[in-house]
């Protein structure tokens, strides 16, 4: 069993290749640690060797481990090794079980079969396919090393009804198009996406999200809220994350009132508390400040939601460029790393298993209170009457 990292290099078809054994890794701060005192930089290829049939909750959480480290990027750099090819029609089984469409063993395009019973010619056979197929992927990749996620880069994550500005809020902080955005009562975003922009030394992660409130449930397998929640997780990098409410300035329907209480329901009472509330459309303040607007605001539900986020708050004219524009951008992102800073340079955290067992559990209250519902509508319901044979009224 390996315990340590090892490296051993040799030259194959004139090229030097260095090749390090890593051990069990049991977290991204433990194995960013260890692995930079064993290389200087990035690796070129991550080889994952799964013997087939065997793929289990450890290997998803190294996978997790690995993206965490490494960004969303790594998959671009992964090798999926599969071995005991004597057993290969155990693989579609093993990726049947785990059918699920945000697998991370799926989002790796790069696979292949190995026997270790292999010996001799065949087994230099196979040796050398690998190791063609792993220059080949080194290639693709414009021969860069897979880099490290900075230590200070920030993810953001926009949250909100459809409709308020969340798509055209996160293209503001990228600085260009990256998500579909147009004028519209309806939710334009149908399923997360992100994007990244460096912002003066910080990389900053946006992830844009549908409207959480308004996925419909899947009766079958995982619903679309836990797919959402899951791909949302995916998509934030490091461990400074935070989330913005988007709001549309002068518009605070019911579905909004109900965001905040949603997000505690989905990642707990805890993530206020790393919150920013953000209204869209400031050009409609004429003016006056959001802070006058705040304290003048005819909605008592409005300014609660802003209280219980710890009056953290600000606006975007989103037709805004030029420096007005980055001024604005710079002002929440000020705020941000502040909110960071307050704890601990360490941003909200949160584990997937937390998060899809307290949708299950909402998903259950809300399934007993339809049956509960529909139960007592039918005992309201007037019962029907109809004739009987011999002229009387009869009930069902």
């Amino acid at each position: 069993m390996t315990t340590k990292f090892q490296s051993q290099s040799r030259v194959w078809e004139n090229r030097n290749i260095l090749i390090i054994n890593s051990p069990d890794i049991s977290s991204p701060d433990s194995f960013k640690g260890r692995f930079q005192r064993t290389t200087g930089g990035g690796p070129h290829v991550i080889l994952m060797v799964i013997p087939i049939g065997s793929f289990s909750k450890k290997d998803e959480d190294l996978l997790e481990t690995l993206r965490k480290t490494f960004g969303t990027k790594v998959f671009e750099h992964m090798f999926i090794l599969l071995t005991r090819e004597e057993d290969r029609h155990q693989s579609t089984e093993m990726l049947k079980d785990r059918d699920d469409s945000l697998n991370s063993l799926k989002k790796c395009k790069n696979k292949k079969f190995s026997n270790y019973k292999a010996v001799g010619e065949e087994e230099q056979q196979q040796v050398d396919q690998l190791l063609q197929e792993l220059v080949i992927l080194t290639q693709q990749n414009a021969n860069k090393p897979c880099a490290m996620v900075k230590e200070d880069t920030l993810s953001i994550v926009l949250v909100g009804r459809g409709g308020t500005g969340k798509s055209a809020t996160g293209n503001t902080i990228l600085r260009r198009t990256a998500f579909p955005s147009h004028l519209s009562a309806q939710s334009v975003t149908k399923t997360c996406q992100s994007g990244k922009e460096k912002w003066g030394k910080q990389e900053v992660v946006v992830v844009d999200t549908p409207s959480l409130l308004l996925v419909p449930n899947d009766s079958e397998g995982p619903s679309q809220l836990v797919e959402e929640v899951q791909r949302c997780s995916y998509y934030c990098e490091g461990n400074k994350i935070l989330f913005v409410l988007v709001f549309q300035l002068g518009r605070f329907t019911q579905v909004d009132q109900s965001v905040l209480v949603q997000l505690e329901k989905i990642f707990g009472e805890k993530v206020k508390e790393y919150t920013i509330v953000l209204f869209t459309r400031k050009e409609d303040l004429g003016g006056d400040s959001i802070e006058d607007y705040i304290e003048s605001v005819d909605c008592n539900a409005l300014r609660n939601t802003v209280e219980e986020c710890g009056r953290r708050f600000w606006a975007f004219n989103n037709r805004e460029s030029g420096e007005s524009g980055e001024t604005q951008v710079t002002a929440l992102l000020t705020m941000a790393n502040e909110l960071i800073k307050s704890h601990n340079g360490l941003g909200y955290s949160f584990t997937l298993d937390e998060i899809i067992q307290r949708i299950k559990d909402m998903r259950s209250v809300q399934e007993k209170s339809k049956n509960k519902s529909q139960k007592q509508d039918s005992r309201n319901r007037p019962k029907k009457t109809v004739p009987n044979i011999f002229g009387e009224r009869s009930y069902k």
